[in-house]
């Protein structure tokens, strides 16, 4: 039992019908976080200039 263990990330090259099902059983009793904002690696290239600010429309 993986209770109260390490964290898995799992990868898949599957198509998407069945990695969702794969998914949702991995994550029906999972703690999901939405992180908001940008990654500490786009927030590295924006300010030495690498990546633009905004994008263009």
């Amino acid at each position: 039992m993986r209770e109260k263990q390490k964290i898995s990330v799992p990868k898949t090259t599957l198509p998407h019908g069945k990695a969702t099902a794969i998914l949702d059983r991995l994550l029906h009793h999972a703690i999901t976080f939405n992180i908001k904002g940008d990654s500490y690696r786009l927030r590295e290239k924006k300010k030495a200039g690498v990546y633009p600010a905004q994008l263009p429309n």
